[in-house]
């Protein structure tokens, strides 16, 4: 995973983009084998390409956060678990 340090303080970015390596802000998550990475998910974040041949990468994915925030920027602000609520 790519990260853009900082990218959570700006609230406008609406995509990773090449500004993030103009701006020297972009940090790749690399870490060994049987490791993890951490991170504070309003971080602008993509997916790397995985170059190992006939690896699968494993992603558990869990995310906390305070009942206020709601998060729309990665996947969208429907919910699968709330029922809709009628406009």
């Amino acid at each position: 995973t790519q990260f853009w340090a900082g990218s959570h303080r700006s609230a406008g970015l609406i995509g990773f983009g090449a500004a993030a390596q103009v701006l020297r802000g972009a940090v790749d998550g690399v870490v060994p084998a049987g490791g993890c990475v951490a991170y504070d998910y309003r971080l602008m974040h993509r997916g790397m390409s995985n170059t190992s041949e006939d690896t699968v990468r494993p992603v558990l994915q869990f995310m906390y956060a305070k009942q206020s925030y709601k998060e729309t920027k990665n996947y969208g602000a429907t919910s699968l678990f709330e029922p809709a609520v009628a406009a």
